[in-house]
């Protein structure tokens, strides 16, 4: 951070002095305003550029990585003095803070000073600006559109009107706006002078902005040079301040100011000042912007703790998907697992998933499915560390995959293997296991996962200690969906329910609260009652009652097709002695009696010695059962004759009867 700090001030501190020998005199004021907030933006950006360079390492450098940390000895620990005990970064973070509350308190006094005046005196809008009538006696000065200019000169004309010019552009030019970005810089780096320095500038350019907008409409400047004189007349200075973030009528580089108005600058010097930063700005980034070499880890030869020599892996791959091995000749991928077993033939596979490290080098545009080929190619052969780096080298190394070892493994196994055999909804993990399986299962490669046993589910979930964040986002997707539809109109799903139930029994008292309310579902509709079985039809007597019934109600023209239903009336269940029901043998009810067809009941009645009629005529037995068996659209008619044999009256559109 110091080290930050002080590139920043020196860039600050180049950039203002050329300003002020190169620039600061000349007749350019446009230019040099955006140079100056350029310049101080600039101060801040630039030593936070970092440029990386990537170069090869020596081979005793690459040698020495495990010898000669042995061979450094111990210093001898110092008795710590009173100054280190004194914690300095605490100290002077401490007193940066206690300036910044300062300088913001300071800056914020300002503006509710301007914003006062703005609200409590009143107002003449003219075009573009607003003029606040002052009762102070305070000299001109601008905020954005807002002109303050003392109520009782204004209104007995005794402001000149170059002045108020000079006011105006102001105004116009929004310079209130270059003064708030670096007041607001002075807050937040208010320990450095040059910000103070840049301050002054950029408000003294804003006067000679002003200066030269009032000239054109002048055509002498000694009028208005009399004008800004007959300021610095009055009984003291100290009666005109105006507040710091507003632009006023500078008195203290009036002499400055003067030379200014006089200086005529050609378009050539203009452009060669102007092309003069290019090379400026060339040596700043040069000079204060940060570099840092990466050392290159192709042929790196490092020797492992036995002595063995370790050839670590390179492999770059282009936007073409051609793969490059050990940064030199061009391979398919199928020969990469070939070249690979070529290499550190003194290991095994355990010991190089334990020392080998690969470095896979990828551009922009680089096919995926190359990268995940190489990357499956190099775990089969055992790597312990993958280092993916990206076209930026800014991006570098924003990939690591850690091969986890062995010996985790099987412990993980162990462990998930003994877990994954006790049921779900007895299954308890103890704390200390479920750690040790989450770290171990976050380290592993997606193969390694693929190759070993899966992951046990946690405690079961009437066990957990309130709903998680995806269970109560869905809980309140579908409380809100349901609280939301009409009730008269409410369409509910039986599985949308049991889950809304399910996740509100695992949440706690204070998601219930915090969540949406649990949907005020109505009742279900009650299921519908089975039919009533049929009456059975116990005896002929009463058979024969209902049919008479029935044709005394009936058209005798009407069409009956089918057998004859009969419907025994509701009666009244007898009182019956109670049963005894022998475990052994079932309670079934009885077998009703199957009711008599039309042909069976003629037969019957012909052996009662029934009469029969068809429509109105009389006719004998044999040709009454030659109908009814002919005919299956007739009505028939059962009545008690005067003697006591019945009689049958037979019913049928002559169309139906066949001769």
């Amino acid at each position: 951070m110091l080290d930050y700090l002080l590139k920043s001030g020196a860039c600050m501190a180049i950039l203002l002095l050329f300003y002020k020998l190169v620039l600061e005199r000349e007749n350019m004021h446009v230019f040099k305003r955006f140079f100056l907030l350029s310049a101080v933006m600039a101060s801040f950006i630039i030593p936070g550029i970092v440029f990386v360079e990537y170069v090869e390492p020596t081979i005793s450098q690459a040698i020495s990585t495990t010898s000669d940390a042995s061979l450094v000895s111990p210093q001898i620990a110092q008795r710590p003095s009173d100054m280190d005990v004194i914690n300095w970064a605490r100290l002077l973070w401490t007193i940066y803070f206690i300036g910044v509350v300062g300088f913001g308190f300071r800056f914020t006094k300002h503006l509710i000073q301007i914003l006062k005046r703005i609200s409590i005196n009143p107002k003449l809008k003219e075009h573009f600006s607003i003029k606040v009538l002052l009762k102070e006696k305070l000299p001109p000065h601008t905020f954005f559109n807002y002109i303050f200019l003392n109520k009782n000169k204004f209104e007995s004309n005794a402001i000149p009107e170059t002045v108020l010019i000079h006011e105006e552009t102001h105004a116009r030019q929004y310079h209130s706006l270059d003064v708030l970005i670096i007041e607001f810089l002075q807050v937040i780096f208010w320990f450095n002078p040059l910000i103070y320095l840049f301050k002054k500038s950029i408000k003294l350019n804003h006067e000679f902005l002003a200066d030269s907008a009032v000239l054109k409409k002048e055509k002498g400047t000694s009028n208005y040079q009399n004008i800004l004189l007959s300021y610095l007349s009055q009984e003291s200075l100290d009666n005109y301040q105006s507040p710091g973030i507003a632009n006023a009528i500078n008195y203290s580089s009036i002499k400055k100011r003067f030379t200014v108005m006089k200086k005529r600058t050609s378009k050539k010097s203009i452009v060669l000042r102007s092309f003069l930063l290019l090379p400026l700005l060339a040596l700043l980034l040069l000079g204060f912007s940060e570099r840092k070499f990466i050392e290159m880890q192709r042929n790196t030869p490092v020797f492992n703790e036995v002595g063995i020599l370790i050839e670590n892996i390179e492999i770059r791959i282009n936007k073409e998907g051609e793969l490059f091995f050990q940064e030199g000749e061009m391979i398919a991928v199928e020969e990469l697992g070939d070249r690979l077993l070529k290499l550190n033939q003194s290991l095994s596979k355990t010991e190089r998933e334990q020392q080998i490290k690969a470095v896979i080098k990828v551009e922009a545009d680089t096919p995926k499915k190359i990268i995940k080929d190489v990357d499956r190619i190099l775990m089969e052969y055992g790597v312990a560390q993958i280092n993916v780096i990206g076209p930026e080298p800014m991006y570098t190394g924003i990939l690591i995959e850690t091969v986890t070892e062995q010996s985790q493994i099987k412990k993980y196994n162990g462990l998930a293997k003994k877990y994954n055999a006790i049921p779900i909804e007895k299954r308890i993990i103890p704390i200390a296991d479920l750690k040790v399986l989450e770290s171990i299962y976050k380290q592993m490669t997606t193969a390694q996962k693929r190759e070993a046993l899966p992951f046990p589910e946690c405690l079961p979930k009437n066990q957990q200690d309130g709903a998680s964040r995806n269970q109560m986002a869905e809980y309140n997707k579908l409380a809100k969906y349901y609280n939301d539809m009409p009730k008269d109109k409410m369409k509910i799903l039986k599985a949308d329910v049991e889950r809304l139930e399910y996740i509100y029994s695992l949440m706690s008292d204070k998601q219930k609260a915090d969540a949406e309310p649990f949907p005020n579902f109505p009742p279900p509709p009650p299921a519908p009652k089975a039919p009533e079985p049929p009456k059975n039809v116990s005896d002929t007597d009463y058979a024969a009652n209902q049919i008479e019934t029935i044709i005394e109600k009936q058209d005798p023209y009407d069409v009956v097709s089918g057998n004859i239903g009969v419907t025994q009336p509701k009666q009244p269940e007898p009182l019956l002695p109670p049963t005894y029901i022998n475990e052994t043998t079932p309670n079934l009810p009885p077998t009703p009696p199957t009711p008599l067809s039309p042909i069976e009941s003629i037969e019957k009645w012909t052996k009662e010695g029934a009469d029969f009629m068809l429509n109105g005529k009389p006719i004998s037995a044999k040709k009454a059962l030659e109908v009814v068996k002919t005919n299956n659209k007739i009505n028939i008619d059962l009545r008690e004759s005067n003697g006591e044999k019945p009689l049958v009256k037979l019913s049928v559109h002559p169309i139906y009867i066949k001769n």
